[in-house]
Parts: C-alpha cells; sequence; structure tokens
C-alpha cells in the first residue's frame, strides 16, 4: 500500500513525508471498501463512487503540491477497476455530470477505459499492478 510514499520519498521533506504517511493512512481505509465491495459483488471489476476527500488530497501530493481545488458543485469521482482479488487501480475524474454512482458494470468499465486509454501511463501502471498480482500469486 506505501508504493506511492515509496516512489516520492527521494523528492519530499521529512514533513512532506510524515503528511504523506498519514494521507496514506486514510487512503488504505478507502482503498478496503473498495475491496470489500468487490468481494460481495463476485460480478463485478469495475466501480464508480465519489472520490473521498483524502484522495483528493493524496492527488495534490502526488502531482507536486498542486491545489486541486473543486468550485462547491463539482466533484472527483474514483473510477476503480479489479485488476485480481484485492489488487485495484483507481483513476479519478473530475466532475462527471449529475453521474449517479449506482452504474452497470459495462459502464464503469467503459469510463475506465476512457481514462486509461492503451498505451497511456494510467494503462502501464495497471499493468505493473497485474504483473505484480499475478508475480505474487493472486489470481482472478
Amino acid at each position: 500500500m506505501g508504493a506511492v510514499i515509496s516512489t516520492l520519498s527521494s523528492d519530499l521533506t521529512r514533513a512532506d513525508r510524515r503528511r504523506l504517511a498519514r494521507l496514506q493512512e486514510a487512503v488504505d481505509i478507502i482503498v478496503e471498501g473498495d475491496r470489500r465491495f468487490f468481494a460481495r459483488h463476485h460480478d463485478r471489476n469495475h466501480r464508480l463512487r465519489l472520490a473521498a476527500r483524502v484522495e483528493v488530497d493524496m492527488l495534490r501530493h502526488v502531482h507536486g503540491g498542486e491545489d486541486v481545488e473543486l468550485p462547491t458543485d463539482e466533484r472527483f469521482y474514483a473510477v476503480v477497476r479489479q485488476v485480481a482479488p484485492g489488487c485495484q487501480v483507481r483513476h479519478f475524474a473530475p466532475n462527471v455530470d449529475g453521474i449517479d454512482c449506482d452504474v452497470p458494470e459495462s459502464y464503469a468499465a467503459a469510463l475506465f477505459d476512457h481514462l486509461a486509454p492503451a498505451g497511456s501511463p494510467a494503462a502501464d501502471a495497471e499493468t505493473i499492478v497485474r504483473t505484480l498480482a499475478k508475480n505474487a500469486g493472486v489470481r482472478r
């Protein structure tokens, strides 16, 4: 889970690393919710949900501390793909106009593919997670 922290730690101050570690602990709780969702819904490999504020804060830190402020009428959504049991990849989209989070598998999958088209860095990240899960013996 602390992959983000270890990837960025050489570029961060000690205070930034501590803040990022606290954010990661909170994000881990959100990720556990995604795991439970997929454990309950065996027919699903994709999920759309509102992003937690802590996930938006984490994005800000990962992207160089840029301020991720949203107008009050906009929100961030998380689109989650389960690549193997217990292993998910998340992508974020701002202001998916008035969408209900209770969408069918096909819609969530199409949105995920739109956010992470083949050959993009996002798709490459998914490939890495899928390979790590396979090497760890996690089966779908």
